[in-house]
């Protein structure tokens, strides 16, 4: 053989190496956001249904933030202060992303990411984030503050 045909056979066989490791990393990076990502989102709507309780008791016991529909993926709250504004919050666990809006604006939403750890949590863009924050954020948006 040829110093070209020796060379193409090693880039070739690198190349299908490569391939089947970037493959078996993306089947393993969504094996793992498949066992975190609805436990993180359980976590997302059991702070937000916190913070809509903590209000109504600091306000001395008039509802703030009312839930106003909840299902396995999706909840919708309302500002039951201002006018009505609704938050609607849904999880894709599929491909593992909270999306949300609120108002006319359309939101950025997150994406469960496997944590260099190991384990997983949300991130937008390449930016990781807790549930409190994210919680915070989409509340601080309901209630126009």
């Amino acid at each position: 053989m040829s110093d070209w045909a020796d060379d193409t056979i090693r880039k070739l066989r690198q190349k299908i190496d490569d391939k089947r490791l970037q493959t078996e990393r993306f089947v393993e990076e969504q094996k793992i956001k498949r066992a975190y990502g609805v436990p993180l989102w359980k976590e997302l709507k059991d702070m937000l249904r916190f913070y809509a309780t903590e209000l109504k008791d600091r306000s001395g016991g008039a509802d703030v933030i009312a839930i106003q529909h909840e299902q396995v993926d999706d909840i919708t709250l309302r500002d039951a202060l201002g006018g009505g504004t609704l938050l609607r919050v849904a999880f894709d666990s599929g491909r593992g992303v909270v999306s949300w809006e609120c108002g006319p604006e359309p939101q950025r939403g997150w994406e469960v990411a496997v944590a260099e750890t190991g384990g997983a949590q949300f991130h937008c863009g390449m930016v990781p984030t807790t549930t409190d924050s994210m919680a915070r954020q989409m509340l601080d948006k309901l209630l126009g503050i």
